[in-house]
Parts: structure tokens; sequence; C-alpha cells
């Protein structure tokens, strides 16, 4: 990985002008990807072989011979072997986390989750509103009422806006949130 971002920065251009080093660069050009690739697949299988074996936690680890080990091999283990177990897993869960959880559209699931669980309509008396759409609290501040006539915090609507100007769906009904107007309280 380091060797291909200082590759991605070299100025290779200049240097396919030399007639001498134009060979060298254009093999450099079509190594590097296939290298980064391979380094790619060896980390992956470096990871499943550890967690078979438990040696070997980085693939440099492997291909040096380095292995952590007691100074003194009769001494006894100061940290049990199941919460070892519990913080690599931990560990492992919370860096697959890190990495999926950015990719996953947030607002969107909040949305579908509020309209599955939060009631769709008003309450039975026609004065009374309804929860935020957005925010799920029981009395919005500063109501706000869409083309579909569902009440929102117009803080809510305001940043939804903001997240998406073009096409934001009302969390309830799901159709395009155009107009928005203040609740007329009576």
């Amino acid at each position: 990985p380091y060797l291909g971002r200082r590759y991605e920065r070299l100025p290779l251009e200049r240097w396919a002008q030399r007639p001498w080093l134009k060979s060298l660069v254009s093999l450099l050009r079509s190594a590097v990807p296939r290298l980064v690739a391979v380094h790619s697949l060896l980390v992956a299988m470096n990871f499943l072989v550890f967690l078979r074996f438990g040696t070997y936690s980085e693939l440099r680890d492997r291909l040096l011979n380095i292995r952590l080990v007691h100074i003194d091999p009769t001494a006894r283990r100061q940290v049990a072997f199941e919460y070892m177990n519990r913080v690599m897993i931990w560990n492992g869960l919370s860096e697959f986390l890190m990495t999926v959880l950015p990719l996953v559209n947030l607002s969107r699931l909040r949305r579908s989750m509020m309209r599955r669980l939060l009631p769709k309509a008003q309450s039975a008396d026609g004065n009374s509103v309804a929860p935020c759409g957005f925010c799920g609290s029981i009395s919005p501040s500063l109501p706000m009422r869409t083309n579909c006539n569902h009440v929102f915090c117009y803080y809510c609507v305001a940043s939804e806006f903001m997240e998406n100007p073009k096409a934001l769906p009302c969390p309830r009904c799901g159709e395009r949130i155009r107009a928005l107007r203040h609740l007329d309280k009576v």
C-alpha cells in the first residue's frame, strides 16, 4: 500500500520523455496495479489463516517470521483466553462497522423505519397534530404542513431539504414534498 501510494504521486510523464526510461515507465504502469491486487489478495488470505491458527496477524509478520512470545515461557498468562477472544472479536466488529457504516444512507433508513413504526395518520379528533414524521416528536416545534397534508417540525423538514433539495419524499406517504406552509393553530 505504501509503495502504491508513492507510485501514484510520481511524475512518470516527465520520466517517460527520456528514451532509456520509457520502457521502465510502461513496465511500472502495467505492473503496479497487478502488484496491488496480489498484495490485497495475500492480506486477505493471511487474515483467514490468522483467524484459523491465531499466529501472524499481519502479512509482514508472516513474511518476516515474527511472532509475539512471552519472555518467560513458564510464566502464567495475565489475561484470560476468553477475554482476549472477546477483545479480538469486538475490534474486528468495530473495524467492520467503521468500514460499512459510511456506505449506509442513514437518513433514508431512518425515514423508512419511521414510516413503518409510527402511526400514519392524525389521531381521531381532527384538531390534534400527528407526530413529526422525521424526528417522531409528539408536538412538532414550529409545525409545517406539506402539500400532502402531513405535519413536520420546521427544523426537521428544513434540514432534510438542505440534504436533498430536489426530491425529498414524505416519510409518511412517500409523495415528493414540494410546498410547505405554516400550520394554522385554531
